[in-house]
């Protein structure tokens, strides 16, 4: 697999009482690396990690009560949601989460980023951090100058 630039960010930001939001357009990656982070965490933290268009997730996580929602992430330290935006004001949640769960690290993601962005920037003003992928860059590949020049017609196409 190849490492992807961001990922060390990402890692560093995850921290209690904090949001990670990472948006991308689809196919750039974000699943897989939501995916590779959670297993680099889990072998001394617990992780919950829900898909936001599994309609129990968006049940659970769009139903703003506290005492769901604490039930919820009881004895994880991470809380990592995939396309988060197909969970109703999914900010409001995420707000009573940071604010009363206050070691739990949250990860989201979300290709609509329009969508997520205005779900999340008003309930969340201090608690957030975004974060954008793209397509692999150049510095991601690990080429030499000579070898990326050569495959770039064949990059840009495929």
């Amino acid at each position: 697999m190849i490492q992807r630039f961001i990922e060390n960010r990402i890692i560093s930001s995850l921290t209690g009482g904090k949001v990670t939001a990472l948006f991308g357009a689809r196919r750039t990656g974000k699943t897989v690396l939501m995916n590779e982070i959670q297993s680099k965490l889990s072998s001394s933290n617990k992780i919950i990690s829900v898909q936001g268009d599994d309609l129990d997730v968006a049940d659970i996580l769009g139903s703003h009560r506290l005492s769901i929602l604490k039930n919820f992430v009881a004895g994880y330290d991470y809380l990592f949601i995939d396309e988060a935006q197909e969970i109703a004001d999914i900010g409001i949640s995420l707000k009573l989460l940071t604010d009363s769960v206050p070691n739990l690290g949250i990860f989201i993601t979300g290709s609509s980023a329009y969508t997520l962005e205005k779900s999340i920037a008003e309930p969340l003003i201090e608690q957030k951090k975004y974060l954008y992928i793209y397509a692999y860059s150049q510095m991601e590949l690990s080429e030499d100058y000579l070898t990326a020049k050569r495959n770039l017609e064949s990059k840009l196409i495929f």
